[in-house]
């Protein structure tokens, strides 16, 4: 996996402004140019929208301890489209499931 153009200016502006509602990681595929953790997002062609029309493509982003999406637990976001993803990503809830306390 390697960042490119791909990956949404919306969702990584976001990011830029919440980063600590987003998970980091040194790995190489998130190392910033600076050298420091980058968050882990990525978009893949996983053909995951195209059921419904929308595309290859699907966003992924990987929230850090304590949050969560769609339900308890689920500390990630994958969604087909920038849109989706900027909906879960304002509506994070608060988590205390047993990993993230």
């Amino acid at each position: 996996m390697s960042f490119n153009s791909t990956r949404s200016k919306t969702i990584l502006n976001w990011i830029a402004k919440h980063p600590h509602l987003i998970e980091h990681s040194m790995e190489e595929d998130y190392i910033t140019p600076e050298g420091k953790a980058g968050p882990v997002y990525w978009v893949e062609c996983d053909e995951w929208g195209e059921v419904d029309g929308l595309g290859p493509y699907s966003h992924w982003v990987f929230l850090a301890a304590g949050w969560y999406s769609e339900e308890p637990t689920l500390h990630l976001i994958h969604e087909p489209t920038v849109k989706e993803v900027m909906f879960w990503l304002n509506n994070l809830s608060r988590c205390d499931c047993e990993q993230c306390v």
